[in-house]
């Protein structure tokens, strides 16, 4: 009786071990993450736009660096309007670049960040408490694996 009692437990483990591997070799039961991470690929894109913006700036090329923007309702990427255009050029010209540096950078979620530069638009002497600097932020979004650069509102002239 003991050595039957002793067997059914040998079975009952092994028909337990066998069941619980039966689905590991086989890729149905496996999970895939399809869930987008920001990585560091991510955040160096991300920083090189908005520098080669900025760059376009502070460089005169208006155009070329209008033509990069884009405007963003949920996932549709669209040109900026003629309107828009206009007064971000007027933007541009009014507030020249001298020199830019990062000022914030917001993860929002892993295909949106928000990143704001503080931009010098005019020389002063450093004893002069005269304000000689603007915040521009930047709100680029990935759609599938392709970042967009876009102006925050709070960054456009109305």
């Amino acid at each position: 009786m003991k050595n039957y009692v002793i067997t059914a437990l040998i079975l009952v483990a092994a028909a337990i071990g066998f069941g619980a591997c039966s689905g590991c070799s086989s890729d149905s039961g496996k999970h895939k993450d399809t869930i987008p991470t920001f990585v560091k690929a991510d955040t160096t894109e991300v920083l090189r736009l908005t520098a080669e913006y900025l760059e376009c700036v502070k460089n005169k090329e208006y155009d070329k660096a209008t033509a990069m923007l884009r405007t963003i309702v949920d996932d549709s990427v669209m040109p900026l309007s003629e309107a828009t255009e206009q007064r971000i050029r007027a933007q541009q010209k009014t507030f020249p670049v001298l020199s830019y540096r990062v000022a914030d950078m917001e993860f929002v979620n892993a295909n949106r960040v928000t990143v704001a530069y503080a931009i010098e638009f005019f020389k002063k002497d450093p004893r002069d408490s005269i304000q000689n600097t603007i915040r521009v932020t930047f709100a680029p979004q990935r759609i599938g694996s392709q970042w967009y650069l876009e102006l925050s509102d709070k960054s456009k002239v109305k």
